[in-house]
């Protein structure tokens, strides 16, 4: 298959099919590593603020007395994205807890035939 060809099915450039070509080994990716934020000075602050079900502005307003000089966007995400997260947990809690009362509940054979024969045999 042509260099031309293969750029155009995979929708990158000739020069990155050439790179890919020459390589003997396919390429080992990384994972990124996180760097240093404004905010890890003050995560501390800011959970126990989240535990209080304080808002977002409040605790902009707080860890800024303390020294902050970052923007409210910033300070804004780190809750929201933490109390989605915690909601997420709780509701998978729930459905599980839920399954096993499903799982553990003793069935009514007689209810699932009568079911059965009243969609088999309904009268018009």
């Amino acid at each position: 298959m042509s260099i031309r060809s293969l750029a155009k099915t995979y929708k990158i450039s000739r020069q990155s099919v050439r790179k890919y070509l020459d390589l003997t080994s396919p390429p080992i990716y990384q994972q990124r590593r996180k760097g240093v934020t404004l905010l890890d000075d003050f995560i501390d602050i800011i959970a126990t603020q989240i535990e209080k079900k304080a808002t977002s502005h409040s605790i902009f307003k707080q860890i800024q007395e303390k020294g902050y000089e970052g923007s409210f966007s910033t300070v804004h995400r780190y809750p929201t994205a933490l109390r989605k997260q915690l909601k997420k947990e709780e509701n998978e809690q729930k459905q599980s807890k839920t399954a096993k009362k499903i799982k553990n509940k003793p069935q009514n054979h007689y209810s699932s035939f009568l079911a059965f024969t009243r969609r088999t045999y309904s009268f018009k």
